[in-house]
């Protein structure tokens, strides 16, 4: 594709006065704008050929295995052209599937061996399959006057999967603490119900372990020691109705719960505890039973990875009694949801609160923080206080829900998203030393 540059047309306005001076003054000046004229021209086609020497580019990009949601990645971008005439610099441009919001053109200047490179940051917005379609380079010629374009098709696809690397992360945290890097191995002692042993009573021990039988059968104070229970289960549910489709700061609620609760999975599991997970929306629409022991990580994230958000209406009374049903004994319910209108928050409190009778419910919600940005911003327009009072209300409507959740007993995270997996493992390792669900 070829077309005039903004300098061209800039001289081509330019030009227009010399047209003007044969009628300013009987014929004279006819010379000086036909000369302008060729002048131009002869511009332009010098620029036009030497523009076309520069063809030849070769596009090379090196994508990563796979890209995480929620967290943009590197790509390297290497243009390289043998052809002589080469322009000192060139334009790149990516062209994206939805799933990847689309990087910025960005600017390239070859060096003496005729390659330019770019690092470009790609930022998943959603789990899928990514496609990059095609690049678009543009370059001018050395006067500026002509610009020119070349399309190169790509077709690289590249899986978005859910964002494990806070995962990997606990696993080497977790594995610094091995015998092997002469750590003491952690054992929950000393908080919990269940029995480990027997051990002498010393100054400073709580005096309500005594164990008196003991003491008068071995004639010396013993109290016990005890631990913190293990194999709990724990369910992780999400909420897979339209308002998980929303999106917060480019990645949509749900892919957010997903990647914090991932890391509460492993976490979970690491600690010898049972983990399932359950989605509904306006039926339920996956089920994973319970599994046990660190390897079977990989199972929980393969069932993570295939939820989607649906264009459904939750439907809290049906997939909450669908995951009742599911529960024969007191387990921890981690539930990923949000709530708008004033019905669905009514339902969701009487469902939740019938759940949490037998169950220990923890509520996670996604705060925006864009709601807060704009009721606390100036109102300078009309149109801004108009937005600042409804974001105020609903604000003040979302924590009057939450409020009545947790006076029926159940956890509630109202946090944002950058602080969703911290909250959510301070709140498990909480009802783990509480011995909530045992």
């Amino acid at each position: 594709m070829i077309q005039p540059t903004r300098r061209a047309l800039l001289l081509l306005t330019a030009l227009f006065p010399l047209a003007l001076l044969p009628a300013l003054f009987d014929g004279r000046g006819r010379g000086g704008w036909a000369a302008g004229i060729v002048a131009f021209a002869l511009a332009l086609a010098v620029d036009l050929l030497q523009s076309r020497r520069a063809r030849g580019f070769s596009l090379t990009v090196e994508l990563p295995p796979q890209l995480f949601v929620g967290d943009p990645d590197p790509i390297e971008v290497t243009v390289t052209t043998a052809a002589a005439g080469a322009p000192a610099g060139i334009a790149l441009r990516l062209e994206a599937s939805e799933e990847i919001e689309a990087p910025p053109t960005v600017q390239l200047r070859f060096d003496g061996e005729g390659s330019a490179h770019a690092t470009l940051r790609l930022a998943p917005r959603r789990r899928g399959v990514a496609t990059l379609r095609e690049a678009w380079l543009r370059w001018s010629g050395p006067l500026g006057l002509i610009e020119r374009s070349a399309r190169h098709p790509l077709a690289r696809e590249i899986a978005i999967v859910p964002d494990v690397r806070a995962v990997r992360a606990a696993a080497i945290a977790l594995a610094r603490r091995s015998p092997a890097a002469g750590r003491k191995i952690e054992r929950f002692q000393g908080d919990g119900s269940e029995f480990q042993a027997l051990r002498d009573f010393v100054p400073g021990l709580d005096p309500r372990t005594l164990d008196w039988k003991a003491t008068a059968r071995h004639r010396k104070l013993l109290c016990r020691e005890l631990r913190a229970e293990r194999n709990h289960p724990l369910v992780l549910a999400f909420d897979t109705g339209h308002r998980m489709r929303e999106p917060i700061d480019g990645v949509s609620r749900l892919d957010r719960a997903i990647n914090a609760a991932l890391l509460l999975g492993y976490v979970a599991l690491r600690a010898e505890d049972r983990v399932a997970l359950f989605a509904f929306d306006s039926a339920a629409r996956a089920f994973l039973p319970f599994v046990a022991g660190a390897a079977q990580f990989d199972r929980l994230r393969a069932a993570a990875a295939e939820l989607e958000a649906t264009t459904e209406e939750s439907n809290y009374t049906l997939g909450l009694s669908e995951l009742s049903r599911h529960l024969p004994r007191r387990s921890l319910v981690v539930l990923f949801t949000d709530f708008a209108d004033a019905i669905g928050a009514e339902l969701l409190v009487d469902n939740v609160g019938r759940l949490a009778r037998r169950h220990v419910v923890l509520l996670v919600a996604v705060r925006d923080d864009e709601l807060d940005r704009i009721a606390a911003a100036p109102p300078a327009t009309e149109r801004a206080l108009h937005d600042a009072v409804t974001a105020t209300e609903l604000i003040r409507e979302r924590a009057r829900v939450l409020e009545q959740v947790r006076r029926l007993g159940v956890l509630v995270l109202d946090a944002p998203a950058a602080a969703v997996r911290a909250g959510l493992i301070d709140r498990y390792l909480e009802v783990q030393r509480r011995e909530l669900v045992a």
